[in-house]
């Protein structure tokens, strides 16, 4: 959600006066649904395999580095490039273990959640931005 106080504050605070009805015009005028859909583009997961070498080091080794056995992991990839290795549910204190379906749902919703804050922090620089060249 994007925090039009905070805009407002900071716009303000580089010297420019503006209100917080000008933000959420600004903020409803921006498409919303094309900038999700840009995003979406960049993001993608995918079950570990427990073969595939991730950055370079090889599953055996990452295999080796637990003092767990891994049941089920997920990647997250950000333009391509791994970003984010789970390999227990990050949901629960301590060492989880994950099943298909609950680390395709919290991949899932890891992906939507960040998709949202892309798009949350784009249009709130668009924004400032507007704001900030008149």
């Amino acid at each position: 959600m994007i925090n039009k106080e905070n805009i407002l504050e900071y716009v303000e605070n580089k010297g420019i006066k503006s209100s917080l009805e000008e933000i959420n015009s600004l903020i409803e005028s921006q498409d919303r649904e094309s900038i999700k859909q840009s995003q979406e583009k960049r993001f993608r997961y995918e079950i570990w395999d427990k073969k595939m070498a991730i950055n370079g080091i090889s599953a055996k080794d990452i295999i080796k580095s637990r003092k767990y056995t891994i049941d089920k992991a997920y990647l997250i990839y950000i333009d391509e490039n791994i970003v984010y290795f789970q390999d227990h549910n990050p949901n629960e204190s301590g060492y989880v273990k994950m099943n298909k379906t609950q680390a395709t749902k919290i991949a899932e919703d890891f992906i939507n959640n960040k998709i949202e804050e892309n798009v949350d922090n784009i249009i709130a620089e668009k924004v400032i931005k507007e704001i900030l060249s008149k």
